[in-house]
């Protein structure tokens, strides 16, 4: 998702080679005996459901769990608490955006969105 955000052009080769399909049986490889599909869905369920609870993050109803976030970080890193906070959230911000332009890309009907809003 972070490549791309920014733009980059990634050739590394993925046992998912589809983010468009509708499922993710459809987007993986073909041929791949490493895992089993059970093994993939967890491994994606969690990693999509991960990128979206960061993005959900930004709003209201979450920011007493930002504010004790970046109240330990402040202390871990010697930086002020409002500092900290700001920075905090505008990553969350960011994430939020590059998540959402990632769904679009993907498909609102394709096994990533599909994922993360499970």
């Amino acid at each position: 998702m972070s490549l791309f955000a920014a733009g980059i052009t990634d050739t590394t080769d993925y046992k998912v080679n589809d983010l468009h399909a509708k499922s993710l049986e459809e987007a993986l490889v073909d041929g791949d005996k490493l895992l089993t599909r059970a093994s993939y869905n967890d491994i994606a369920r969690n990693a999509a459901r991960s990128m979206q609870r960061l993005a959900d993050l930004v709003g209201a109803t979450t920011q007493y769990r930002v504010a004790s976030e970046a109240v330990g970080l402040a202390e871990y890193l010697g930086r002020s608490g409002s500092e900290v906070r700001g920075a905090l959230d505008e990553m969350l911000k960011q994430h939020s955006h590059e998540w959402a332009g990632f769904l679009e890309y993907s498909g609102k009907s394709s096994w990533v969105a599909q994922l993360a809003r499970e």
